[in-house]
């Protein structure tokens, strides 16, 4: 897993493998492997990868792989925290299964 974080904002996201693209001969993007990778594509919008040259108006971001299973469970761990009834924890529960089916893409 990775955590995908924009340099500007500071938003980030996990993501399963990121979508890492270059520019073709003929000037469109294509993915490619993260060796040959000029930027990322997040949701169809090319992003630029914090030290490699910068893409024309584009946003930079840091790639960083992350253990995937720490993530949610710092996520379960801060909703079970938060939560202040039993209602609340099941709630959490269920957002961290849809989180995961998401995140895998299943249905």
């Amino acid at each position: 897993m990775y955590k995908i974080i924009n340099t500007t904002t500071g938003e980030s996201f996990n993501v399963e493998t990121p979508r890492y693209i270059r520019r073709n001969n003929n000037g469109t993007w294509i993915f490619c492997s993260e060796d040959d990778a000029e930027g990322i594509s997040i949701d169809g919008e090319i992003n630029s990868i914090l030290d490699k040259p910068p893409i024309e108006n584009t946003p930079t971001v840091l790639i960083k792989k992350v253990d995937g299973g720490i993530q949610i469970q710092n996520v379960l761990r801060e909703n079970l925290q938060q939560a202040h009834s039993v209602e609340e924890v099941k709630a959490a529960i269920l957002d961290i299964y849809d989180a995961l089916f998401d995140l895998y893409g299943l249905e």
